[in-house]
């Protein structure tokens, strides 16, 4: 039996748009809401203050009929060391013999997902003339948040952000304007 192991360095190789993650994001919500999604509340453990280890598995039916679990960790600590916030494995399952078919790491997953589930949300709630957007906290989920809210609302004109850090915002500023405007 084959299984697949993709690391963080070749998941973000495959340079995925964030608008085929909204995509899929947008169609695991719809299967959400007709019931065929399994996502029970995640269990963890907390093995130092301010930290977490989760487990979050999940059920996906239809004609995805897929089961899998993320085991992830958040330790804000480590940034301090020069290591992620958020660390952590995907292990994907055929729902059909439970046997495990890939292995991945969940850092970009995670990242991406948060950022397409914003801009899903966005999507059917925000007003649609919408033209101005805040981020407050310019990490990880605040450079994929705007990457998707860009897909979703039509209207963006301007972007103001805000960090506690001015080092973490001018690092964000210079990023973001490349990948935003090229």
């Amino acid at each position: 039996m084959d299984m697949l192991y993709l690391n963080g360095e070749q998941i973000e190789s495959m340079r995925i748009p964030i608008r085929e993650v909204i995509e899929v994001i947008e169609e695991g919500f719809q299967l959400k809401g007709e019931g065929l999604v399994q996502l029970p509340s995640s269990q963890g453990v907390y093995p130092r203050e301010d930290c977490f280890i989760d487990a979050m598995p999940a059920y996906f039916a239809g004609s995805a009929d897929t089961a899998g679990i993320k085991w992830v960790s958040g330790y804000p600590t480590n940034l301090e060391k020069g290591l992620p916030n958020i660390m952590g494995l995907i292990v994907i399952n055929d729902a059909e013999t439970g046997a495990p078919m890939a292995v991945m790491d969940a850092k970009w997953i995670t990242a991406y997902r948060s950022g397409a589930a914003t801009a899903v949300t966005a999507k059917h709630l925000a007003p649609e003339k919408a033209s101005t957007l805040s981020i407050i906290g310019l990490g990880v989920q605040g450079r994929t948040n705007l990457l998707g809210l860009r897909e979703t609302m039509k209207g963006l004109r301007r972007v103001t952000v805000y960090d506690k850090s001015e080092a973490n915002a001018r690092k964000y500023l210079e990023d973001m304007q490349t990948r935003v405007h090229g």
